[in-house]
């Protein structure tokens, strides 16, 4: 599993692998700024013979205010398109494999309506702590909630307990009295290992109880016992708990003292869908100067093709398409030839995520 959205935050913006060079021209100007001039390789792709700022000034339509926000927007999708061709050529390679699908950990069978959570102004829900391993990633797909009444606005929080604040926000507005209901998340990532905060931390995806006007049906996890056994399964890489901090133990919203939780097996109202993979989003980014040549020419090849492709029809682009063509025709085979050349071995960097055999992708799908 890769995170594009960090790819793109590792490989531009301040981070950003190749840069641009604003031109020497005097009737060209100075026409980008520092937030496209930076280059954390020493590459630019001003450098690739037939890549000038006058022929990127000619592509400038009316979507793009100025050239750096034309530049900012490819910059953004082509490091993206770069390592997705990375991917696609060396599966081999980023064969990293799904461990468990669809954790479910929240029984619903003994779940009754007349069974409510009394609030005491709290901070209630589940600590998600992802197996002590490099890759292991717990992805939080969905979580589903069951209050007596319609609550509006109302925050769940995710925290990671390397931060003070919250690292995840989600905004609901339920429809439903009783019933559970379901909300998709993006992003709800918990890493045993992370760039952004600690390693071996724990993560709580819960709410604050005043938030709220009504009540939480209790709502318990399933145990290992009683032929649970997929229950055992998916501890081997995750281990999913009830948790509680008492009112006076709060700090208004920022992470209460960790010293102070309680476990129990009740949810609060919560359930949750998960899914453990291993995730090479960080090894790539932790080698992103093997990836300088490849998006270098990427951008290069995007920023010809739409000077190819544009509708201006002022006489230096009429003048010079077929150079421009020419030019995306070579750069294609030193791409080609580019990323044939990257080696990065993924199988052998974690013990859990390493298969058995190189080329084995191995998943299994809970019930």
């Amino acid at each position: 599993m890769i995170d594009y959205t960090k790819i793109q935050a590792c490989l531009t913006g301040t981070n950003q692998l190749v840069g641009y060079r604003n031109s020497d021209d005097s009737c060209v100007g100075n026409i980008i700024n520092s937030n496209v001039t930076g280059s954390t390789s020493g590459k630019y792709v001003t450098s690739i013979p037939g890549i000038t700022m006058e022929l990127i000034k000619a592509n400038l339509s009316s979507d793009y205010s100025t050239v750096t926000a034309y530049l900012n927007y490819i910059n953004g999708e082509e490091v993206i398109n770069a390592v997705q061709d990375f991917v696609k050529r060396h599966k081999e390679l980023t064969g990293a494999r799904h461990l468990i699908d669809n954790i479910d950990p929240v029984k619903s069978r003994d779940i009754f309506f007349t069974d409510k959570i009394t609030k005491s102004g709290r901070f209630v829900g589940i600590e998600i702590t992802p197996l002590q391993s490099d890759n292991v990633a717990v992805w939080l797909r969905m979580f589903g909630t069951q209050f007596d009444t319609i609550e509006a606005a109302r925050t769940i929080y995710l925290y990671d307990c390397s931060q003070n604040t919250a690292i995840k926000t989600f905004t609901l507005t339920t429809t439903k009295t009783l019933s559970l209901e379901w909300w998709t998340l993006t992003d709800f990532v918990c890493n045993y290992k992370s760039t952004t905060g600690g390693t071996g931390a724990r993560f709580l995806l819960g709410y604050y109880e005043n938030d709220f006007t009504g009540q939480a049906i209790d709502t318990r996890l399933w145990n290992n016992c009683c032929g649970n056994y997929w229950v055992s399964e998916y501890q081997k890489y995750v281990t999913v708990r009830g948790v509680t901090f008492e009112s006076t133990q709060l700090n208004g919203t920022s992470l209460p003292n960790i010293e102070q939780i309680s476990y129990t097996d009740q949810t609060f109202g919560l359930h949750l869908k998960a899914t453990v993979t291993c995730d090479i989003s960080d090894t790539i980014c932790q080698n992103k100067q093997l990836f300088d040549s490849i998006v270098q020419k990427k951008l290069a090849m995007r920023i010809l093709w739409d000077f190819y492709n544009s509708n201006r029809t002022n006489a230096n682009a009429d003048f010079s398409r077929d150079k421009a063509m020419n030019n995306i025709t070579r750069l294609e085979k030193e791409y080609e030839d580019d990323l044939k050349g990257i080696r990065m071995d993924f199988t052998d960097i974690d013990r859990v995520c390493q298969p058995c055999s190189k080329n084995t992708i191995y998943t299994q799908t809970m019930r």
